[in-house]
């Protein structure tokens, strides 16, 4: 059943560029962090991780705080 399903422990979304000054931005930032997440949010052009895209995108990184931090990668990526 679903109510016996655990919810994740991490979480990454993507979204275009301005969606960080968007009332839904707000509202999912507001559910996680009630929730025990941790929230990262940061511009990233895909190309950094391998995908042949140069349009920068929003991305939001979420983990429980009894999660331990992902490592990301550090070659361009500024936040």
């Amino acid at each position: 059943a679903a109510d016996e399903l655990e919810p994740p422990d991490r979480l990454l979304m993507e979204n275009v560029v301005g969606f960080e000054s968007s009332q839904s931005r707000d509202a999912l930032v507001g559910a996680l962090r009630a929730r025990g997440f941790a929230i990262r949010e940061l511009w990233l052009s895909p190309v950094h991780v391998g995908v042949p895209n140069q349009r920068t995108r929003y991305f939001l990184l979420a983990r429980r705080a009894r999660v331990a931090p992902c490592r990301a990668p550090s070659a361009g990526i500024d936040a």
